[in-house]
Order: structure tokens, then C-alpha cells, then sequence
């Protein structure tokens, strides 16, 4: 029996490389469907309150609108689910004290961010940017200078990036302001190279472009890069960009409209679009297929995917040993396709189509031609077309007495060809199990069982919160498992684990007993002895035992030295007690290690980098997870090169700098310093702050 041959088009480039025209189709990581669009649909409105002149609106991390009401001065909060929800500080006139004419409004995690014009006792117009706390809008800071030391004129717009960029639109110099809120020096820079005339208003749009919309000088579109690209705008673009607006986490976009007192929910939907005579439908012409053989018998095509109920696959064949342009083909007359899916196909299920050539036609090239037929919602998807060559059938198995009769051998040869279908993916599975156990290659439905046998376990619990550990992820660890392993419960290896999962590399500091470190030499102990000795009053009996530290650990962090001593609250408020400034920063147990991070993980990354620790950490073993927040702060975690960074000092307190509403400066008699010089009986208190970003 002649072997059978097959070509499988199963992937994205390989459907791109066989593509010979493509209409209304778009070509995803699965396979073939039909052109999705976005776009939005008019809804309800929110709002409609014609006693509010809504000037701005915009949506925080829990979907809650706030809208800012120049004529009241105030901030109304909302949610499209639910009652206004206006807080306790958000009442009428409750940024009257503030601004004259408040005109845009911004918000993120912890902060209301309002341009407009203070309120000034001379009567002179001023303008400027003020950050209020988001729970009790009371003013932290503000700026009222732009990058070339000139007052703020004519501020008409702001919004936010999701990198915690400020942008202002100044209308009065035709520019648009960037303010990072990381930097310590709350100052602004012109990101120019866009020529603006009549500017109106600015939007970061879902993918963090900033869009600028000018009356004059059209709209633009500021890229990551800063580029910015003039857009077309279309009739139906054109009553939503020139408006205030907003989205919420599901796209939604939020509008302004009838001057300010109705505010509108545009739904955000994806749906298929349809073609120019208004169907949803669409086509995807192949390349050739070429068999190397002249007068070859195509034998049968397999088309697998998702191919729900209510929409239609259809596939039509040229075959023929005269090579066809692309041009050529495209003229073809419909006549010479011929059909190979028949309309009974859908009982084949909706995961799978099958049939066989018309064994009248030969050729060395085949031509293939997929429609794909669907709704507004629906689309089938065709994500692997295998296409099987020269002609067998298991009828050659059979005595040729079966053959004799054309009639009865047609018949006899497509009937078998049911069982041939049926047997071929347990033999294809057969033939080809060694992919099965190859992590690159092994089917998605396969790799949680693979990943079992490398014990993969993170990201595979209940919980909603944590990370799911994508496929990728899963499919590289599987590769460097061996590697890994080696480097099982130790500090590097849960370093490059966690960073393999998460892209956040950790610094973690271990605590390791006295047994794990070498002892010291006799002079150490003689010198250490003799320190002790040579100690008065009370303090050696006070002085707890020195606890042996990793000497690896000093090579890239600094360790305190244990006479390094902190006083704490005992919890009342009014006592404190000592502890050893190393305990305090990487806990007092022996075999106890922290993990550090330069950046504030996300909460479902924070639940997987847990389970990731407590799978690979010694049982014996605790730990900590500390963010590093990008300060220097006395007795806390403070590294420099990893969180800090030195700058020429300045401090102007309300310009450049601020102080917390959690902060207390405080004045106490140190008996240290009284001891030695009554003259300076009083020093500076510590600086103390409730902020702690601790995970246990």
C-alpha cells in the first residue's frame, strides 16, 4: 500500500504564508474567523441634571464615575450600577475654597487631581494644577508654573496615563504639559512636536496614546514614542472626540453632552463585520499545493476548529498540473471550483470537517478556497486545514474480487474511507508521540498533565485573585525544569523562579543559623572576647548575642551591625522599647529569609509569588515580602542603587516638596545626649509615617 502524505496549514504564519487573498477574514493565534470591529453603542444616559455644568469626568480603579460641576464646585461621584455614591468631602462647593472656576479633573489610586482658577484674595487670575487626597480633598500640592517659569494660562483639559503621567492641556501658549508624578520635583515639560491652534480638549485613550483634538489643526494621536499622528475624522468620530470623555475597566466610555448637564454611557462591544452587501461573510484563497507529481489523485482534506451552530464553512478545490498566477486565479470562472463540503456536513460535529476529493480529478497544484459564513456574534473559526495525498484506500486490504466492478469499487473505496477517517487521528497520535512529551510542542489540553510530572503547581488554584500562569510561561519551565531543579530551595533559584513567572526580579535576604557558617578563627575570638571585657556598666548585660549573618549577602546589600539599635512603640504609644535595627529590617528567627521588590507587584501577582515561595522554600523556613518605595527613609529598607537616588538637596517646603498628613515631626528629650551636654538636652524626634507596604 502506497504511503499517504499530507500538508498541514495549523499555524498563523504558516495560514499567512499560504495566503493568497484574503477578504473580510483577519488571521488570529487560532486560526481563520471573521474581521471583528470595535466600537461603542449609545446607552443610558448616567446623568441628567440640567442645575450641574459638567466641565470633566473621568473613572477611578473601581469603575466610580466623578464628574466635576464648575457651577456648584464641586466633585459628584457615581457608578453606573449603582445610587450616586457622593462621599462625606464631596459636597457642594467643596472645592469653592480652592478654585474660582475649576475646569478638569483626573484621579488615581489615591488622589483628585483639578485645573482651573484659585481663588485669590487681590482678584488676580491665577491658574494651576492642585492634587487633593482622594478621602477628604484636602490640598497636598501644586503647580502653578509651566517648563519656562512662566504662570499657567487658559487650563482647559488634564487626563492620565497608566504610568502615573500628568497631562494638561494649556490653550492660552497651544500646548500640552507633562507632569510625572515620580519624580519628587512636581515640575512640567513640553512634549512638543505637535502644532496646535485652537486645542480642546485631550484624551488617554485604553492603550495609553494620547489623543489631542484641535478644531483647527485637526486630531492627533501621541504615541508611546512621541510621535504624534494626524487622524482622520469620520462623521460619527466627530460628536465624541471634541467632547469631554472617559472609560471605565471594560471600555465603556463615559460623555459629556448638552453643555455640560447630561452625562451618557457609550457601551464599548466587539462584534463581526460584515461585508459590502451587508453579509457576514468572508474568504480565504490559497496558494497552491504542489503534490512534485504530474497527474496526482488528491485523496481527502480535513478542516478542524470551532464551528458552532447557526454558521457555515464551505470549501471549494481547484486541481489541475498548469500552474495558475494569483491573477489568473482570481479570474476564475466560479464553474471550475468545485465543492467538497456538502451541506450534510454539519452532522460531522462542530469541531471537525471531512471529505473526500472527486477521484476524476488530477493534477500536480490544488487551490483551495474557505468561506466562512456567520453573524454579529457568532463567527466559525478554522484554526488547521490538512490536505492528504496521492490516493490510498484501505480497499487495497481487501481480495481484489472487490475491485472488479467501477461502480461497486467507488462505492466500496468511500464507504471505507468513514473507518479511515475515524482510525487516522489515533494512528497520526501514534505515529507522532514523541511530540506529546516535548514541551514546545505538546497540545495545550496535554501540558497541565506534562506540567505535573516537573510538579507545576503554581497558578493552578481557585482562587480569583491569583495570577493564572499562562501557557508560554508554563511551556518554558517545563524546557528549563532539570536546569531549575538544581537550584531547588536555595536563594537563587527562588529568585529566577519568581522572575520567570512574574518579570519581577527579587533581592531575598536569608538569615542563616550559626551551623551554616563557618566558625571564627582563634585571633576573631581572642579580639571579640577582649572587646567584650573592655565594655562598662550595664550595657554588655544588656547587649543580646551577636547572630551570625550571611557573609554573601554584603557583597550587593548593606547589613546593619548588631549594636545598631532602633526604639519602637511597644504598641500603646506611650513606651518604647530597643531592638536591633537588623531584626527590625529582616526579622529576628534564624531561619527566616525577606523578599524584595523594586516594584509593587499586582495583587493576583502577589497571590502567585506566595504560592511560588511556599512551594520551593525548606519546610523549616518563614518569610517576609517587602516593596521598596523609592525613598530614603531612617531604619527602613533603603539601598541605594536599588530605591534611592542622589539629587542636590532642595527643600521648599509647598513648591518642590511636602510633607504627608500621616507625618509628625515631634520634639522629645533624648537621655543620651542630656548625659553628656545639658546644653543640648533636646534633639529632633523621629519621622514617623503609618504607609507600610508589609505582606505576610
Amino acid at each position: 500500500m502506497q504511503e499517504s502524505k499530507y500538508k498541514r496549514i495549523n499555524t498563523k504564519s504558516l495560514f499567512g504564508e499560504f495566503k493568497s487573498g484574503l477578504e473580510n477574514l483577519e488571521l488570529t493565534e487560532k486560526g481563520l474567523r471573521l474581521t471583528r470591529r470595535e466600537l461603542y453603542k449609545p446607552g443610558n444616559d448616567i446623568l441628567n441634571e440640567p442645575d450641574m455644568e459638567m466641565r470633566d469626568v473621568d473613572t477611578d480603579e473601581c469603575d466610580i464615575v466623578y464628574v466635576l460641576d464648575r457651577k456648584n464646585a464641586s466633585i459628584l461621584t457615581c457608578h453606573r450600577d449603582f445610587e450616586k455614591l457622593r462621599f462625606p468631602a464631596y459636597g457642594s462647593g467643596a472645592l469653592a475654597s480652592v478654585f474660582e472656576s475649576p475646569e478638569g479633573i483626573t484621579i488615581d489610586e489615591n488622589s483628585v487631581y483639578v485645573i482651573g482658577a484659585l481663588r485669590v484674595p487681590d482678584g488676580e487670575k491665577k491658574e494651576a494644577l492642585v492634587a487633593f487626597g482622594k478621602k477628604d480633598l484636602k490640598v497636598l500640592w501644586m503647580v502653578g508654573e509651566g517648563p519656562d517659569g512662566l504662570a499657567l494660562t487658559d487650563l482647559i483639559d488634564l487626563d492620565m496615563d497608566s504610568a502615573g503621567n500628568l497631562y494638561v492641556l494649556e490653550k492660552g501658549r497651544h500646548r500640552v504639559l507633562k507632569l510625572p508624578l515620580s519624580c519628587r520635583e512636581r515640575g512640567f515639560s513640553d512634549i512638543g512636536k505637535v502644532e496646535l491652534q485652537e486645542p480642546e480638549n485631550i484624551y488617554v485613550d485604553t492603550k495609553g496614546k494620547l489623543q489631542i483634538f484641535d478644531s483647527k489643526a485637526g486630531y492627533f494621536v501621541l504615541g508611546t514614542d512621541g510621535i504624534a499622528e494626524k487622524m482622520d475624522i469620520t462623521s460619527s468620530m466627530q460628536g465624541m472626540i471634541s467632547r469631554k470623555r472617559t472609560h471605565d475597566s471594560r471600555n465603556n466610555m463615559y460623555l459629556i453632552i448638552d453643555n455640560g448637564t447630561r452625562l451618557r454611557l457609550l457601551e464599548y462591544v466587539k462584534e463581526y463585520s460584515p461585508d459590502p452587501e451587508g453579509v457576514f461573510k468572508g474568504t480565504y484563497l490559497s496558494k497552491p499545493v504542489d503534490s512534485q507529481v504530474q497527474k496526482t489523485q488528491w485523496y481527502r482534506f480535513m478542516l478542524e476548529g470551532s464551528f458552532p451552530r447557526g454558521t457555515t464553512v464551505e470549501f471549494h478545490y481547484y486541481i489541475s498540473d498548469e500552474f495558475l498566477d494569483e491573477n489568473e486565479l482570481r479570474e476564475f470562472p466560479e464553474s471550475k471550483w468545485k465543492e467538497g463540503l456538502p451541506g450534510s456536513s454539519v452532522v460531522q460535529g462542530e469541531k471537525k470537517r471531512d471529505a473526500l476529493f472527486q477521484t476524476e480529478r488530477e493534477g500536480r497544484y490544488l487551490w483551495f478556497r474557505i468561506t466562512l459564513v456567520g453573524t454579529e456574534k457568532l463567527s466559525p473559526e478554522v484554526s488547521a486545514v490538512t490536505i492528504f495525498f496521492p490516493k490510498v484506500s484501505y480497499l487495497e486490504y481487501l481480495p481484489s474480487v472487490y475491485s472488479e466492478n467501477p461502480a461497486n469499487r467507488d462505492f466500496l473505496d468511500r464507504f471505507l474511507a468513514i473507518f479511515e477517517s475515524l482510525f487516522f487521528e489515533i494512528d497520526f497520535t501514534i505515529d507522532h508521540l514523541g511530540r506529546w512529551f516535548d514541551a514546545a510542542g505538546t497540545p495545550p489540553e496535554f501540558l497541565e498533565w506534562l506540567s505535573s510530572w516537573v510538579a507545576v503547581n503554581q497558578g493552578r488554584g481557585e482562587r480569583v485573585t491569583r495570577k493564572k500562569v499562562s501557557e508560554a510561561k508554563q511551556r518554558e519551565f517545563i524546557s528549563h525544569a532539570v536546569s531549575m531543579y538544581r537550584d531547588r530551595g536555595t536563594r537563587q533559584g527562588l529568585e529566577d523562579l519568581i522572575f520567570l513567572y512574574t518579570g519581577k526580579k527579587p533581592i531575598i535576604i536569608e538569615n542563616l543559623p550559626a551551623g551554616c557558617i563557618k566558625r571564627r578563627s582563634e585571633y576573631e575570638n581572642r579580639k571579640e572576647n577582649k572587646r567584650r571585657e573592655n565594655q562598662k556598666g550595664d550595657n554588655s548585660k544588656n547587649e543580646s548575642p551577636k547572630k551570625n549573618r550571611n557573609p554573601e549577602q554584603k557583597k550587593f546589600l548593606f547589613f546593619p551591625p548588631e549594636e545598631a539599635r532602633v526604639k519602637r512603640p511597644d504598641g500603646k504609644g506611650n513606651a518604647r522599647r530597643e531592638d536591633s535595627l537588623h531584626d527590625v529590617l529582616y526579622g529576628g528567627e534564624n531561619f527566616s529569609f525577606v523578599v524584595l521588590f523594586e516594584e509593587k507587584p499586582e495583587e493576583a501577582e502577589l497571590e502567585l509569588i506566595k504560592d511560588i515561595i511556599e512551594e520551593e522554600k525548606p519546610a523549616y523556613t518563614t518569610y517576609r515580602i517587602k516593596v521598596l518605595e523609592p525613598w530614603f527613609y531612617l531604619d527602613g529598607h533603603t539601598y541605594l542603587g536599588k530605591n534611592t537616588m542622589l539629587r542636590r538637596p532642595k527643600f521648599l517646603l509647598g513648591k518642590c516638596s511636602v510633607l504627608g498628613r500621616d507625618t509628625a515631626l515631634g520634639v522629645e528629650k533624648s537621655p543620651d545626649v542630656a548625659d553628656r551636654d545639658k546644653n543640648h538636652a533636646h534633639s529632633i524626634g523621629q519621622v514617623t509615617s503609618s504607609k507600610g507596604l508589609d505582606y505576610f
